[in-house]
């Protein structure tokens, strides 16, 4: 599979981490210590390191991924349903072992959360949703 490509000039791009998720290079960036936060953002928030991560990077171990199919995560037919998205971010906490850790999610990070917390329960120690 061809690497993404990031011709990101946005001023606050950052540059991520990769992890293989079950054949999936997945993007995320991680700041910080404390405890761990997993933050699974919404529309708009990929590829950058937002001045709020940056504050929450002060008092936590804080987690950003990046869904399959946005910022340079790319989208393969493993995942075919949301359902898989929550089986991606199952797989994403075993692999880099971040339970348990407090999950935040914004907008469809939200929805993804209140599933993962759901389905996964004993992964999180608390859930926050972000509108």
């Amino acid at each position: 599979m061809p690497e993404p490509t990031t011709t990101n000039t946005h001023a606050l791009y950052t540059a991520p981490d990769f992890v293989d998720v079950d054949g999936i290079r997945t993007a995320y960036r991680r700041k910080g210590e404390g405890e761990r936060v997993l933050f699974l953002h919404g529309d708009g928030f990929t590829a950058m390191w937002l001045p709020f991560f940056e504050e929450l990077a002060q008092r936590t171990d804080l987690v950003v991924p990046e869904h399959p199919g946005t910022g340079e995560t790319p989208l393969t037919e493993e995942i075919q349903s949301f359902d898989d998205l929550v089986l991606h971010y199952d797989t994403f906490l075993e692999t880099l072992d971040l339970e348990p850790v407090h999950l935040v999610g914004h907008g469809l990070g939200g929805w993804l959360a209140a599933d993962l917390a759901v389905f996964y329960p004993r992964r999180f120690k608390s859930l926050t949703l972000v509108t």
